[in-house]
């Protein structure tokens, strides 16, 4: 509701064209990067035509950056950033994670996550985004 108030039309574009996540991985993990694991162990796929195979099947695309696979963007299929649930619409923060973390030398915040029409989200919503949902949050006992 916060969010709403504060940039409405940010949530509306959000319900209306949901977002597309976009990451450059390399083919191998790497320890150093917010991304962490490369297309094969994400993808838990050897080849490069084995990629392909499981990305379209999932309806999302990939694109070599390198003709010997060290290199690849993978995009998802667009996806709903704002849901209903109990009758409330909630707010998925993996844009905010995404935007926030996903951040090394083949990724940058702006290109990781952008509307499900390919424009660019509102830098601002975001970062007022992030400091809601770290003033918003609440610590859970795990068991």
């Amino acid at each position: 509701d916060a969010l709403a108030r504060e940039y409405p039309d940010f949530v509306a574009q959000l319900e209306q064209h949901g977002v597309v996540y976009s990451r450059v991985m390399s083919a191998h993990d790497r320890s150093e990067s917010a991304i962490g694991r490369g297309w094969k162990s994400t993808f838990n796929v050897e080849s490069m035509a084995e990629l392909e195979r499981v990305v379209a099947a999932k309806g999302e695309s990939c694109e070599w950056l390198a003709a010997d696979g060290s290199l690849m963007r993978h995009c998802s299929q667009v996806l709903p950033a704002v849901r209903e649930w109990h009758g409330r619409k909630v707010f998925f923060n993996q844009l905010v994670a995404a935007y926030t973390g996903w951040r090394d030398e083949y990724n940058t915040p702006s290109e990781c996550v952008r509307l499900g029409n390919g424009a660019a989200l509102d830098a601002r919503a975001l970062e007022y985004t992030a400091a809601l949902l770290d003033r918003l949050a609440v610590a859970l006992r795990w068991r």
